[in-house]
């Protein structure tokens, strides 16, 4: 019988292209050799750990991701914890940062997309990715205000507190490419130092980054990766400085193709509108109220026959 340590290295890569997570996982327990070539080619990782396998499909569903089986479906891994009538929110936050931990430590320096879906993050776990020195994509997805539990404070999806534990990452990731953050304590100044050795960078999205103001717009307009930025998605925030105070900034952002400010309600619609057409002309612009495609051509309708 063939052995798989015999077929060509190549060959290997090809089959384990098309194993999902746990799969893969498996058949790295299986021998010293096999775990060595599966941490070679373990580079994507979209871990969630939920709760309740409801708020597991919800996010799922959340997501918008295909039905059909896709590379990102096989790269998803989904972790539900035990049931317990007696765990609290924090104990909860807890074990999914234990889990998270458990999970990519192993591959610190062979991941290079990783999507992390918990209620927050702890101090371990942004110790860990400040390691993931060759990430070119991070998404830390913290948003879940569908989750309803009895533990929980008022308030608690609304707003994350700022923490010194961003400061880790500050200088890391010298080849990121894009960044999601999604109800993150990050500060202006927290966010600049992350993204800022990156020459590759041309990706950003933040969702109620509430610690995000006027100073970061200023900040990246300053910076060369700003010069270069293709997509910035800056969502959910209701800081009153988040106003026509930062067109200027937006406007020394050459490269952009895709502006997002949607729930941003101190954003005046028919400002920005006006802004888009006679300055940045950027072609995808997605308004605080509704998505507004630049130049769109409308049908008019005689009100008789309406």
């Amino acid at each position: 019988m063939a052995r798989l340590d015999n077929l060509p290295l190549e060959i290997t890569y090809e089959i384990l292209s098309y194993l999902e997570i746990p799969s893969l996982l498996c058949f790295g327990e299986t021998s010293k050799q096999n775990r060595a070539i599966h941490r070679t080619f373990f580079t994507t990782l979209h871990l969630g750990v939920f709760h309740s396998k409801i708020n597991s499909r919800i996010a799922y569903i959340l997501d918008q991701l295909p039905q059909q089986t896709s590379a990102t479906d096989r790269h998803k891994l989904s972790v539900i914890l035990r049931p317990s009538k007696t765990r609290t929110a924090s104990s909860t936050i807890l074990a999914q940062n234990k889990i998270a931990c458990q999970a990519i430590s192993p591959y610190t320096q062979t991941l290079r997309d990783l999507e992390l879906t918990l209620w927050d993050l702890s101090s371990a776990t942004v110790k860990i990715l400040s390691q993931m020195t060759y990430l070119r994509r991070l998404s830390l997805k913290l948003d879940h205000s569908h989750v309803r539990h009895a533990d929980l404070e008022k308030g608690f999806w609304d707003v994350a507190p700022p923490s010194r534990m961003w400061n880790h990452l500050a200088g890391k990731f010298a080849v990121l490419e894009s960044l999601n953050l999604e109800r993150c304590g990050i500060t202006d100044y927290q966010l600049m130092r992350m993204i800022e050795p990156s020459r590759r960078f041309r990706h950003l999205q933040v969702q109620k980054c509430l610690g995000l103001g006027e100073e970061f717009f200023e900040y990246l307009a300053a910076l060369e990766i700003g010069k270069k930025l293709e997509t910035l998605m800056f969502t959910r925030s209701w800081k009153e400085e988040i106003d026509e105070r930062i067109y200027p900034y937006i406007t020394r952002l050459a490269s952009l193709k895709t502006l997002s400010l949607y729930d941003c309600p101190n954003i005046d619609c028919d400002d920005l509108r006006s802004m888009n057409d006679t300055i940045w002309h950027i072609p995808d612009l997605i308004a605080p109220c509704r998505s507004y495609i630049p130049n769109a051509r409308f049908i008019e309708v005689d009100p008789e026959y309406a």
